[in-house]
């Protein structure tokens, strides 16, 4: 797992600029004295400056003070090992004013063989109409012939004009449907989304990559060659998550359609219970039934969608198995993993649930920017929840 550390601050020349009620123009003027101001130091005085290091562009779009801050914090952790340049936008719809302030932050950072690492952070918030044309705010500001990654903070507007434009100009689009405020529909729009766009534009999901930790578990369980046949005798799944709120089964029905397109499970049927339970029927590719069921459960200390407990059976060649995580109640950074095979004594282990910070998660997305199983997987949950609402 990739842990990233931010630089010495020793090691670190910065500028900052702050202006409120600007123009485009004078922010982009700005940026660039900044940039020749951290550049100039670098080079000797019969040298010419060096040039921008930069990797990425990182725009992030937040709806909120409390966005705007994580995304700060994120990008200034992801540049420690990504020069970027982020472009954060804070958006606040108002009818009464129209404004642009403008905050500008860069960094250098001495590396061994003497050319910069740099961080560029150009952060605005529009206020009022301009919220409607915020592509046309971002694009003077690209760093060109660089990858774009569009991290929107809050619900993706994915069927307005000006986020379609937005992502015109982007290479990935990375969402969080854990902190969606309609994370039942708006996961829909956003595998339609995906349908519409996915091949030009891939899209990625910070709920998924948190999942990583359980989808090793379960794939880990049928690695030794002596429990492949289990695979395609795998005859019921069970997912317990946290919440009752259909919009919380989003991360539990990623894990199903992961399973699903996976192992070639055809979708029959669905059908919603009360106390946040549901239960659906799919059919393997040699015709036999798979139960799938999900299940709310209380857990005080678990965020609403976190999973809590996966469960696995599956039969083969005359044996049956039974796979068991769940979250340990004492520490939920920890699971305890139960194997049944056949008349073999119960095997128990307590294994770390690793859980990477959001920078981390973030880097992970962008070391995989077309996510295939991703994609394949959204398109599955979607049909799961539409199934069954």
């Amino acid at each position: 797992m990739i842990r990233l550390r931010p630089r010495h601050p020793d090691q670190v020349r910065s500028a900052e600029w702050h202006e409120r009620g600007v123009t485009l123009p004078e922010v982009m003027s700005e940026v660039g004295r900044i940039h020749a101001q951290l550049a100039r130091p670098e080079a000797g005085d019969d040298a010419l400056p060096h040039p921008r290091n930069c990797c990425l562009n990182l725009v992030s779009i937040a709806d909120d003070e409390e966005e705007a801050r994580l995304a700060e914090r994120v990008g200034h952790l992801l540049a420690s090992h990504h020069p970027l340049r982020q472009l954060l936008v804070e958006l606040e719809p108002s009818h009464e004013v129209d404004r642009l302030d403008a905050w500008l932050h860069a960094e250098a950072h001495q590396a061994p063989d003497g050319m910069p690492v740099q961080f560029e952070r150009i952060r605005l918030k529009v206020t009022g109409a301009g919220t409607k044309h915020i592509d046309s705010l971002v694009a003077p500001l690209l760093v060109p012939e660089v990858p774009t990654c569009l991290w929107w903070l809050g619900n993706p507007p994915v069927s307005d004009e000006a986020f379609l434009r937005l992502l015109e100009l982007s290479d990935l689009l990375a969402v969080d449907s854990a902190t969606f405020e309609r994370p039942f529909l708006v996961t829909l729009e956003l595998a339609g989304l995906a349908e519409a766009v996915g091949r030009r534009v891939p899209v990625t999901d910070f709920h998924w990559a948190r999942l990583q930790p359980w989808r090793e578990l379960v794939a880990q369980f049928f690695q030794p060659q002596e429990r492949r046949d289990f695979l395609r005798g795998m005859n019921a799944v069970g997912i317990d998550y946290a919440g009752e709120g259909r919009g919380n089964r989003v991360a539990a029905a990623l894990l199903v359609g992961w399973l699903a397109t996976a192992l070639e499970w055809k979708l029959q049927r669905a059908a919603a219970g009360g106390g946040g339970a549901v239960a659906a029927l799919y059919r393997g590719p040699r015709g036999h039934s798979v139960e799938v069921h999900l299940r709310s459960v209380s857990a005080e200390k678990l965020a609403e969608g976190e999973l809590a407990a996966v469960r696995v059976d599956a039969a083969a060649g005359g044996r049956a198995c039974a796979l068991a995580i769940e979250r340990s109640a004492a520490n939920l950074e920890r699971v305890e993993v139960r194997i049944d095979i056949g008349e073999r004594e119960t095997l128990t282990e307590r294994l770390p649930l690793d859980t990477p910070a959001p920078a981390e998660l973030l880097v992970e997305m962008l070391n995989g920017m077309r996510d295939p199983v991703y994609m394949r997987s959204l398109a599955a949950a979607a049909d799961l929840l539409k199934a069954f609402r």
